[in-house]
């Protein structure tokens, strides 16, 4: 099983009163076949020791915003 961060699409119901949905960086795991097999139930926060970890970290994740969006329930990609 390998895993990466992906930005995923969820809708949040009676979110402040107003139905939401919201675009957030999680952790996806993946199947021997490439097919996504799980994504964890709450998006990532960033906390590193240093400054310069934290800016290391930001950089990688921007890389997730150039790949497909998945859909939270579905699991599949979206347009």
């Amino acid at each position: 099983m390998s895993w990466n961060h992906r930005v995923v699409r969820r809708f949040y119901p009676n979110t402040h009163m107003d139905d939401s949905m919201l675009y957030e960086i999680y952790e996806v795991y993946y199947n021997e076949d490439g097919t996504i097999g799980s994504i964890t139930e709450e998006p990532i926060s960033i906390m590193e020791e240093t400054v310069d970890d934290l800016k290391k970290t930001v950089e990688r994740l921007t890389k997730c915003l150039e790949q497909p969006i998945i859909d939270y329930e579905t699991l599949q990609e979206v347009n």
